[in-house]
């Protein structure tokens, strides 16, 4: 036990990237000592706040008080009587940027069924029927619900978001949620124990209109060549990704803005290596070079257009094609 009668989060060692989840030490704000010095942090935060300061009402409603959180803890020291509660540092979040959330369950609350929740906000429903984007149980997994933790903090990133995953990958996309203590001991999504606010805000539409992509040369054999792909992004994020789509596709889009999704034929992370090999490619890259050697085609003699795209989530609304480029096959042109 910590001297203010809370049971301490046990510490997760990373071992395995996709099988365990990010939990990060509670005593500092943010996401612990692993990642304080983080020079992202550092710049999102000082935007966010800027961003808050400008709205008095969500400042006024979600102002985190350290002085008193102390003079809360001492009160519970006397009565042991509180609530549930959950809190991030940062509620207007930059996408792409890691999700910290702060939470502080009693014993008369916790029980195996309680889990952390981020729900999509949907105009119009119900809360019972916002999706969920990302869960986890209090411990820091979707594996251990018989393990329960009282209090600590919980990183919702890039690589915990492949097991706390429920309908949305990380990153979640641009919206309103709500992040939520809730006990699911009688039906789902359960009782309300504690919910807050949060704002994924989209990228900046300058640095998407900055994003350049494109192939040195205007055709490409499939036949024996890999296509060579040129990008830079002036806000890189972790796991943007380049999919090469059909010209064919763009002719009868319903939204402009939203990417065709549905014939993206072959795509890599902007890491350079194989979509099979994720976890060697999540790191931000401003500009480079991949090449991709992988695909099926729909037709030979195609237009191809490359784009590098911000989206983990339909639809993909942050992305940036280049110019066309031509496929052909020698062996085809032979058979005929």
């Amino acid at each position: 036990m910590d001297d203010d009668g809370k049971k301490p989060l046990p510490v997760v060692r990373r071992r395995r990237l996709v099988d365990e989840t990010v939990v990060k030490d509670s005593t500092t704000r943010a996401c612990g000592p692993a990642c304080e010095g983080d020079d992202y942090y550092e710049y999102d935060d000082a935007v966010d706040d800027a961003v808050d300061d400008a709205d008095d009402d969500d400042d006024d409603d979600y102002q985190y008080d350290d002085d008193n959180d102390d003079n809360d803890d001492d009160d519970n020291d006397d009565d042991d009587d509180y609530e549930s509660e959950i809190s991030t540092p940062t509620y207007n979040r930059q996408y792409g940027r890691p999700i910290t959330v702060e939470y502080d369950i009693p014993d008369d609350e916790l029980n195996k069924n309680v889990y952390i929740g981020v729900f999509e906000e949907i105009s119009g429903e119900d809360f019972d029927d916002y999706p969920l984007a990302l869960w986890s149980y209090t411990c820091g997994s979707q594996k251990d619900k018989y393990d329960t933790c009282n209090s600590g903090t919980i990183v919702f990133d890039l690589e915990s978001g492949l097991e706390l995953k429920e309908k949305q990958y990380f990153p979640i996309r641009p919206a309103n949620y709500q992040l939520c203590i809730m006990d699911e001991t009688l039906d789902y999504p359960g009782k309300k124990l504690h919910c807050v606010d949060l704002k994924v805000r989209k990228i900046k539409q300058e640095d998407i209109n900055d994003t350049a992509i494109s192939t040195p040369d205007e055709e490409y054999s499939i036949d024996d060549e890999n296509i060579i792909i040129d990008f830079s992004s002036p806000e890189p994020i972790d796991g943007q990704w380049i999919g090469l789509i059909s010209v064919h596709d763009f002719n009868d889009l319903k939204d402009e803005d939203v990417l065709p999704d549905k014939e993206i034929v072959t795509w890599t992370y902007s890491g350079g290596c194989d979509k099979d090999e994720y976890t060697k490619c999540w790191k931000e890259v401003d500009d480079g070079t991949v090449e991709i050697v992988h695909g099926y085609f729909k037709y030979y003699g195609e237009m191809y257009k490359p784009c590098l795209i911000y989206d983990m989530n339909e639809p993909y609304t942050q992305w940036k094609c280049g110019p066309s480029f031509k496929l052909y096959s020698d062996e085809a042109v032979d058979d005929d």
